[in-house]
């Protein structure tokens, strides 16, 4: 029962990196009842112990960063690490300065380059972005709550370095996910103030 919930969660991501911008449900399955269930779905199906994580971002007060931090060490068996050496960088707030610190990868191993898991608060609302690129026939809009510009312009500077860059899932506490891939061009609605 468990591996069959994992694959259904694993061809939700891959749906969702499949067709950037595009809104995604996942299912939880038995997993705790808490806002961060659907953050534990994805980390429980793309976490084991031969990675490392980094948790990052304003949105959580230091006790519900260690909390986090233990749940996902507990449920997945993956190593806590600094920013600049994580596989897998959980974001809940505003990633300021450090999301420029992640691991993009290099020419020769660009797989090597950090996923985003961003925890936004919904998809409808807040910001407005223009996606382009590989799984989008010509453009797609994105709506994201709970997102600041200057992080989300940011993620747009460093994927213009495809093919290094960062793979962002955005997870909102509904259980929707949308996934942008580094080869994602990332354009800012005009009127964003930053």
């Amino acid at each position: 029962m468990i591996a069959l919930e994992t694959q259904a969660r694993f061809r939700s991501l891959l749906e969702a990196f499949s067709w950037p911008g595009r809104p995604v449900r996942l299912k939880a399955g038995p997993l705790p009842c808490t806002a961060a269930r659907y953050l534990m779905a994805v980390a429980e199906t793309l976490l084991d112990h031969e990675v490392t994580f980094a948790i990052i971002g304003d949105g959580l007060v230091e006790g519900d960063a260690r909390s986090l931090s233990d749940q996902v060490r507990l449920r997945t068996g993956a190593r806590p690490a600094r920013p600049d050496e994580a596989e897998f960088v959980f974001v809940r707030g505003t990633a300021g300065r450090v999301i420029h610190e992640l691991p993009v990868g290099d020419p020769e191993f660009p797989d090597r380059g950090a996923t985003l898991i961003w925890r936004v608060d919904g998809f409808a609302g807040g910001l407005s972005a223009t996606l382009r690129g590989p799984g989008i026939d010509g453009a797609r809009l994105l709506r994201l709550a709970g997102v600041a510009a200057a992080d989300l312009l940011a993620l747009g500077q460093i994927n213009q370095a495809y093919p290094l860059g960062l793979d962002t899932l955005f997870v909102d506490d509904q259980g929707t996910i949308v996934g942008l891939p580094r080869s994602t061009s990332i354009e800012l609605d005009s009127s964003v103030v930053i």
